[in-house]
């Protein structure tokens, strides 16, 4: 979030994260998604060749784990392809969650978690030789996984209404992408298997968290700018980036901070004494004994909203929209002029 402009003095730049801001591994994903489908289909074209399955298990065992790799990276057609880009749209919201380093991990042990079971399961119930069990290419066994971290992590949020009575949010919509697939096959091979990998990564069993697949020193390079791979990676996270800004009033200095917060704590405090006293005066006429004004916990939908901004502390993100009275933009200010003096 670089400063906004010097001839707009007590002004702070939000970047809009409507695209894949602060998710440039979902990013890379749709893109090599998209590359990879198109080469696939040309080839498949011209060809002639079926890619329904690139691989077998007998592969697997023999050694050949590059198509298990690149599966995740290939769409079955142009349909699965326009799904699952959908799909990893709203699944962006879940690596601005975990942050890019946690959802890269979290979608490699999760992919590799769901092979095993799903190899485990058939040796357990099918009598079948390895070379006959065919792993379909796709990223759709990951979108079922992602689908279950979406539903844990993000609040369910009413955005539009069906019939103007019946709520339906994000969920919902990716729900019924997803229910397109649902038979017999991804039943067993697909749902069960990204159901029992999250279970197992979020309540960290035989402490997996804890593996890290990006190197410490990939990180570093990555998160500094004055490396030839952390500029690539600058650059490609303004790549598609919409240019629209917002400005929020917050100080420019440490002094005018402590100024504006000690206002508007003032500005707090007057309007709540000025609400009880208009309701103990209303209440003294009608013989009432006077209460004081109770302001309701913060909706779902701003603490989402300031989660999204980057304050990435719940508890914080609560507290500053209580004292605001729930006002989205005064909370912004408060979590701002805090984190400037911790």
């Amino acid at each position: 979030m670089p400063p906004a402009d010097a001839a707009i003095p007590g002004l702070y730049e939000f970047q809009s994260t409507s695209m894949f801001r602060n998710a440039p591994a979902t990013k890379l994903w749709i893109i090599l998604l998209i590359f990879s489908t198109l080469i696939s289909t040309i080839t498949d074209l011209l060809i002639g060749n079926d890619y329904s399955y690139i691989y077998t298990l007998d592969d697997v065992f023999h050694g050949k784990i590059l198509p298990l790799i690149v599966a995740p990276f290939i769409a079955d057609g142009i349909p699965d392809l326009t799904i699952s880009c959908i799909l990893l749209y709203f699944y962006r919201l879940v690596e601005r969650r975990f942050g890019t380093k946690k959802f890269i991990n979290c979608m490699v042990i999760t992919y590799v978690l769901m092979i095993a079971f799903r190899i485990a399961v058939i040796f357990l119930l099918y009598d079948t030789d390895p070379s006959n069990i065919g792993f379909p290419i796709g990223p759709l066994p990951l979108m079922f996984a992602l689908f279950f971290y979406f539903a844990a992590e993000i609040a369910i949020l009413p955005v539009t209404m069906i019939l103007e009575f019946i709520p339906a949010s994000d969920h919902h919509f990716i729900l019924l992408l997803l229910v397109q697939y649902i038979n017999t096959y991804t039943l067993c091979h697909f749902v069960l298997p990204a159901a029992v990998s999250t279970i197992l990564y979020r309540n960290n069993a035989l402490y997996i968290q804890r593996i890290s697949i990006l190197p410490e020193f990939v990180c570093a390079n990555l998160r500094d700018s004055d490396t030839l791979l952390g500029d690539f990676a600058a650059e490609f996270e303004k790549f598609l980036e919409t240019k629209r800004t917002k400005f929020l009033p917050v100080a420019a200095t440490l002094e005018r901070q402590r100024i504006e917060e000690e206002d508007e704590y003032e500005r707090q405090l007057f309007r709540r004494n000025a609400a009880q006293n208009v309701v103990g005066a209303t209440a003294a006429v009608f013989g009432f004994p006077p209460t004081a004004p109770v302001v309701g916990p913060p909706p779902e939908g701003l603490i989402t909203r300031l989660l999204d901004m980057g304050f990435g502390d719940r508890e914080t993100v609560i507290r500053a929209l209580r004292d605001a009275e729930n006002n989205v933009e005064v909370a912004a200010n408060l979590l701002i002029q805090r984190n400037a003096f911790t």
